[in-house]
This record gives C-alpha cells, sequence and structure tokens, in this order.
C-alpha cells in the first residue's frame, strides 16, 4: 500500500507541476532544472534554501508569497489587503514566484 501512495503522490505531483507550467506560462527548462534541484537536495536543503530564497526578497514580494501560499488567500483577498488590483496582485505574485525560482537554481 505505501509503494502504491507514493508512486499516486508523485503521478498527482507531475500533474499539478504541468498544470501550474500551463496556466503560467512557465518556461519548462526551468522547469526541468528544478525538479533536477529537488531531486538532488534533501528536504532539509530544501527548506532551508527556501526559507533563504525568502528572506532575500524585497518585503513587498515577501508578503504577498506568505499570504498566497501560506494563509492560503486568494488573489481578490490579497488585492484587497495591499490596497491593489488583481492585475497588479497577479503580476507581484508572478514576480516573486520567479524570484524565488532564481534564487533556488543559482
Amino acid at each position: 500500500m505505501a509503494a502504491f501512495s507514493g508512486w499516486l503522490f508523485q503521478v498527482v505531483r507531475r500533474e499539478c507541476r504541468r498544470l501550474e507550467r500551463h496556466v503560467f506560462d512557465l518556461d519548462p527548462y526551468d522547469e526541468e532544472k528544478i525538479e533536477n534541484w529537488l531531486a538532488t537536495h534533501s528536504d532539509e536543503i530544501v527548506r532551508l534554501d527556501l526559507i533563504s530564497a525568502l528572506e532575500s526578497l524585497p518585503e513587498h514580494y515577501r508578503e504577498i508569497i506568505l499570504l498566497r501560499d501560506f494563509e492560503g488567500m486568494t488573489i481578490r483577498e490579497m488585492a484587497g489587503r495591499l490596497q491593489l488590483t488583481t492585475t497588479a496582485t497577479k503580476s507581484r505574485l508572478r514576480r516573486a514566484r520567479q524570484l524565488v525560482r532564481e534564487y533556488l537554481l543559482a
């Protein structure tokens, strides 16, 4: 049963990444680099590197990632809290995620 759940988790994870690439029009080569990076680092290293990446961000980018990915707020909720348009909120979130990705792959 454990082998099946591990396999199923990997299938779901890959499908989520595929959908993310499609929805956010991400460069597939960057995604390949990320997959390789994740495969070659332990969970603890990934966690520490992610913390460092978040700490390296300017405050307005760090805040938007924390609101979305840690507090689970919607774009509309974030826009209201930050007093931004939804378009500006989406743009800021996309840029923040790009900066984190660049930091992790550097």
